[in-house]
């Protein structure tokens, strides 16, 4: 049995682990910056806006198309638009409760 060489699953496992980001961490990506695409929210201070993002998602284009037609993109890239996306949604629910409750 000395020459039998058992696979490490976790070492396997916890690689995967280590590139999973939390949302706070995929939301670092998304920049402000005033004077790249007219104050639009970009990713990583690229000139690839988020609305462009959602919009290529939007129209059915898969991830692994968006990440070949645009090599300097990440697949966390895409996962932080669709986060920045959904907070944006959640804020503004609240907000619309908030502002309708105090009428």
């Amino acid at each position: 049995m000395g020459n039998i060489k058992f696979y490490d699953w976790t070492e396997v496992f916890l690689s995967n682990i280590l590139k999973f980001m939390t949302p706070d961490e995929l939301l670092k990506r998304i920049t402000l910056n005033p004077i790249v695409c007219f104050r639009k929210p970009t990713i990583r201070n690229h000139r690839y806006s988020v609305e462009w993002m959602l919009d290529l998602l939007g129209s059915g284009m898969p991830y692994e198309e968006i990440l070949g037609d645009y090599e300097d993109l990440e697949r966390e890239d895409i996962q932080a638009c669709l986060v920045f996306a959904s907070r944006k949604i959640m804020i503004f629910l609240i907000l619309s409760l908030y502002t309708s409750s105090h009428k």
